[in-house]
């Protein structure tokens, strides 16, 4: 069987949780509340337990222990002062006196607390490293400069999405560059990061903001699964019928590895039909592993989240339509943003680590043209 034809097979695949699977969620998540250090474990294993892989690399059929995603969700974090750049340059807070840097840090630390609180704890999160906006560290980034610098009307034509937009700091890096909050939109699958990005940021208590007249309130916001089926109720295209093949840019950061296949691919296909045909351009990262492997249980608990290699992505975009695919392993490069900014795996978690088998862990960076 091809590369293509078992990528094909496991995106058909139906990989609903069976029933021992959500009694090992369960037993985990008794363990959550009854733990006095906060520790957040999903465990996919008991005991000594395997499960069959087929790797879309090497084409073997291999048993490997099933992962385990444990990482400490305590309450105790150091900002050091380098990580109160950007919030300074967005919201011009004083930062220029020691209690001036205590107090910045003090709203920060309650604002993250309160995320934490409400929301699902990814690791992005935990290590707070979505204080530092990550997508202009990505090569296609500056295919977007490059418009920039066209002039204004290059730049007021511009279309960007940011799918799995979270807290908003992309977005708010890409206004500092100079693109117009109305070229944006933010997606997310729910709201409640993107609000809690208004705290952070001070944006909630900004006259302007509040108003409507400020540098977010143009930002066109829309809430929703990326993986759902194309026109679904509640998707960007069942509300705007102009929204398909119109956008120039689409940064998907960080997103792919909390996903399964099937909804990575989901996702990947309503990427595709979004971006203008022929030029629209697909930039991002994901956390990665030398050979394509299901490892830890998604979010919700129902499915395993698949972590690509290189060919196996290659192979997933090109049988969705893309062209001129570059993916490239920038484990070493990126090894701040993956540790996280405030120490402790801030790129979805602590790849490049290993991994199963002795395989492991990459951050793979990639862009594509529709």
């Amino acid at each position: 069987m091809s590369i293509a034809e078992k990528v094909a097979a496991a995106i058909s695949k139906n990989s609903e949780a069976t029933g021992p699977l959500l009694f090992l969620l369960s037993f985990s998540l008794f363990s959550f509340l009854s733990s006095s250090k906060r520790k957040w474990q999903a465990n996919v294993i008991k005991g000594s337990s395997t499960s069959t892989s087929t790797s879309t690399s090497t084409g073997k059929s291999t048993k490997i222990a099933s992962p385990t995603l444990n990482f400490d969700i305590s309450d105790e974090v150091e900002i050091k002062d380098e990580q109160l750049a950007f919030f300074v340059a967005w919201t011009g807070a004083d930062n220029a006196s020691e209690p001036a840097k205590a107090a910045n840090r003090k709203h920060i630390i309650d604002s993250w607390l309160s995320v934490k609180s409400k929301f699902h704890t990814y690791r992005c999160i935990q290590s707070l490293s979505y204080l530092s906006p990550r997508s202009q560290r990505l090569e296609a980034y500056q295919l977007i400069l490059d418009v920039l610098k066209k002039g204004e009307e290059a730049a007021s034509s511009l279309k960007i999405a940011d799918i799995g937009c979270c807290i908003g700091q992309d977005i708010r890096q890409l206004i500092l560059h100079g693109v117009k909050p109305s070229c944006i939109t933010a997606i997310d699958i729910h709201s409640g990061y993107w609000e809690a990005g208004l705290t952070l940021f001070k944006d909630d208590v900004c006259a302007e903001e509040v108003e409507g007249k400020g540098r977010l309130s143009k930002v066109r916001k829309c809430f929703f699964d990326m993986s759902l089926p194309m026109h679904a109720k509640g998707t960007i295209e069942s509300t705007d019928f102009e929204a398909i093949e119109s956008f120039d840019f689409v940064i998907l950061q960080a997103v792919l590895h909390t996903q399964s296949l099937p909804s990575q691919t989901n996702t990947l296909k309503r990427i595709f039909d979004l971006l203008k045909s022929g030029k629209g351009v697909l930039l991002g990262a994901t956390g990665g592993s030398e050979i394509a492997t299901e490892w830890a249980l998604t979010p919700d608990g129902k499915n395993s989240r698949y972590l690509h290699s290189i060919e196996s992505l290659t192979t997933l975009l090109t049988s969705i339509g893309f062209k001129h695919i570059s993916i490239k392993d920038k484990t070493g490069e990126w090894k701040d943003a993956m540790r996280g900014a405030a120490g402790g795996g801030g790129f979805g978690g602590g790849f490049g680590a290993g991994g199963d088998e002795g395989q492991k862990r990459l951050l793979l960076e990639f862009s594509a043209k529709a």
